[in-house]
């Protein structure tokens, strides 16, 4: 049975695409979040890959409405395939957790479907967290069907070995069906927390265009980062311990103990969410 459910037919010319997921690879909701700044603002998925055969919805829940002790609506978990425009390109944006089961089969009918749609290049955009300065460029790091994509597009390899993302997968599916694939994981200061980072956001969109050779407007999302990062410089302002730990990240040399760092993270996440 065909998972994948067309809810309409849109026409398309060579379009490209962004997979970004909400779940593990979603560090400071920058992958979900790039996902929701390419999608216009009136954008509707029109296609949707149903949840039964990839969710354990005892992990991810559907969500339900109960209004005066009726069930009214429930939502389930889904990944959703949406259209966007950019520099008058067709973009399609797939979004959505991240699904838990069957990454296999999943990946191969999702690459399966980009091919009907004639997609001809996917870059997935993903974010981790580590002992990254805000103060810094943002490092991205990269994966690709075809190791030359690398050296095009002046992107920096990963050597990782470890648990993995359903993206690892999506990329080897795509390969098999001929659909040049990158993906791009952006570096999450880690004593920012779980708060929103949209300076990585901003350096994995402007990453995406390069790969897809787009002129993406990020010009909103510029602003967003930069308020974010005087809020940042504030709480440094306000933390002598904190500004001498980034000092020493700058330095690539860890200064603290782990304790300290875990004080740390406390002191910056509770000023950026009196922010907020």
């Amino acid at each position: 049975m065909d998972p994948i459910r067309r809810l309409r037919q849109i026409p398309l010319d060579r379009p490209v695409a962004v997979i970004g997921f909400d779940g593990w690879a979603d560090a400071s909701s920058v992958s979900s979040g790039t996902a929701e700044y390419l999608l216009d603002d009136d954008a509707e998925p029109f296609a949707i890959i149903e949840s039964e055969d990839y969710f354990d919805f005892g992990e991810t829940r559907p969500v339900v409405t109960v209004a005066d002790g009726q069930v009214v609506s429930m939502t389930w978990p889904s990944t959703k395939i949406s259209h966007s425009v950019h520099d008058g390109r067709d973009v399609i944006v797939v979004s959505g957790p991240e699904p838990g089961l069957r990454w296999k089969s999943y990946a191969r009918h999702l690459g399966a479907y980009l091919a009907e749609l004639g997609v001809e290049s996917v870059v997935t955009v993903g974010a981790f967290v580590g002992q990254v300065p805000h103060t810094v460029p943002t490092p991205i790091f990269a994966v690709a069907s075809d190791p030359d994509l690398l050296i095009e597009y002046n992107l920096v390899g990963s050597d990782y070995e470890g648990p993995t993302s359903v993206y690892s997968v999506i990329v080897e599916a795509l390969r098999e069906e001929g659909i040049q694939a990158v993906g791009l994981w952006g570096g999450c200061p880690h004593y920012l927390g779980s708060n929103s980072n949209p300076k990585v956001m901003l350096a994995l969109v402007n990453a995406v265009g390069r790969v897809l050779r787009l002129r993406i407007d990020a010009s909103e999302l510029s602003v967003l980062a930069g308020e974010f990062e005087a809020r940042v410089d504030s709480a440094l302002g306000q933390s002598e311990d904190l500004a001498d730990y980034v000092a020493e990240l700058e330095r690539a040399v860890s200064g603290v103990e782990d304790e300290d760092v875990d004080t740390l993270i406390d002191e910056v996440e509770e000023f950026l969410k009196r922010g907020q």
